[in-house]
């Protein structure tokens, strides 16, 4: 019998440590697309039942290719890395950052009117600015940002939103952002 705890203690630690690096991103070690929708669609449930706003950002880096094409794929890592490290030291643990893909990044700010989730951008620009233009690779980022103070029906519509408000920015010169409140 204590064979068989034992076996089955060290299974489910490896199930839960699988489970963990299915929601995280490898270079970066933020969730990735996964464990990120995971918790927006939580996050989005939560505010249908309690009322609570959220803002979702979208966060781009602009012309990031031209790291990994100068400099390589270990320095355009490295700026992954800073930008990953400089969110997560912007927000507050309540906030859910993520790497939805290449050089893509998402931020849900929970609890956050429009107010709060301009404040939060801001503060997360003026860290950018100091981690990505340090030397000889600064790069700058598009993002779109949209809050939500109402039930939304869905997390794509949401998402989809807050990535066409990114893609606006970068069509307008880039490293800026770009503010909407949702509605359906």
């Amino acid at each position: 019998m204590l064979v068989f705890l034992f076996l089955l203690e060290r299974l489910r630690r490896h199930l839960d440590n699988e489970r963990a690096l299915a929601r995280t991103d490898p270079v970066t070690g933020i969730f990735n697309r996964r464990g990120f929708m995971e918790h927006l669609q939580y996050n989005i449930d939560l505010m249908a039942r309690d009322g609570r706003p959220i803002a979702l950002a979208y966060i781009d880096l602009d012309d990031f290719k031209q790291i990994n094409d100068r400099r390589g794929h270990d320095a355009g890592d490295k700026v992954l890395q800073d930008v990953a490290s400089s969110l997560v030291s912007s927000v507050r643990k309540t906030d859910i950052v993520g790497r939805l893909g290449g050089d893509e990044f998402a931020l849900l700010i929970t609890g956050a009117d429009r107010i709060k989730a301009e404040n939060c951008i801001n503060k997360i620009r003026e860290s950018f600015s100091i981690a990505l233009g340090s030397d000889q690779c600064a790069i700058t980022c598009s993002i779109g940002c949209v809050t939500c103070v109402s039930p939304v029906s869905s997390m794509d519509s949401v998402i989809r939103a807050a990535d066409l408000l990114m893609y606006k920015v970068k069509s307008g010169g880039k490293n800026g952002v770009s503010f909407e409140d949702f509605m359906q």
